[in-house]
């Protein structure tokens, strides 16, 4: 998979009074680290980073450290990104580099794909899960799941052993997880149990 790039240089100070001026001058404090790597301090161009993370679907980044006059290449993902309470600026970021001889865990979205047939006849598609857990290792990384919906009935489940992923990807979780399901809606299935309820024979008595 292709990956983003991203520069960013060596925090020189860390006191909460730098970080805020940091901000104001349109950059963003962070951490690098990894198991391979110290933990460095870095400072993130903010415009550069937003734009990446909004315009890309990608888990793992290309990024380029300067320090000591030289750039050091690491392939990254966010592991945590800090904002705001009322306005959601960036207030820090963690960036983990990855060993890429290692296998990964990672968080993957669910994209659902296609219409289902459950649907248009008036069934209500509910999303059980809108990510799952993989592991596989950091070249294999995928960006999404996709889910085809398209014949997907009423009363019908699709389950983690449904999903089509690449033998070099596994997920986490049993085969058995239901992912997305088509129901009746509420006042359908009232209606039929009342239904087979006054259809239902009555039980005779048994004569003394």
């Amino acid at each position: 998979m292709s990956t983003a790039a991203l520069t960013v240089t060596l925090r020189a100070h860390t006191r909460k009074s730098h970080a805020r001026k940091l901000r104001r001058a349109g950059r963003i404090p962070g951490v690098i680290y990894g198991p391979k790597i110290p933990t460095y301090p870095i400072e993130i161009p903010a415009r550069e980073f937003e734009r990446m993370i909004h315009h890309t679907r990608q888990r793992l980044f290309d990024v380029g450290l300067q320090k000591n006059g030289e750039t050091e290449s690491f392939k990254v993902v966010i592991r945590e990104i800090q904002r705001e309470i009322i306005d959601r600026k960036i207030l820090h970021v963690d960036l983990y580099a990855v060993d890429q001889e290692k296998p990964m865990t990672l968080d993957i979205p669910i994209i659902l794909t296609g219409s289902s047939p459950g649907v248009a006849e008036g069934g209500l598609l509910h999303e059980l899960r809108r990510a799952l857990p993989i592991r596989c290792l950091p070249k294999d990384l995928i960006e999404e799941i996709y889910i085809d919906i398209s014949a997907l009935g009423i009363g019908q489940t699709i389950h983690v052993s449904d999903l089509n992923l690449p033998d070099t990807v596994e997920c986490l979780e049993p085969d058995d997880t239901p992912l997305v399901t088509v129901a009746k809606k509420e006042s359908e299935a009232v209606a039929t149990e009342e239904g087979e309820e006054e259809t239902a024979e009555p039980t005779e008595g048994t004569a003394e």
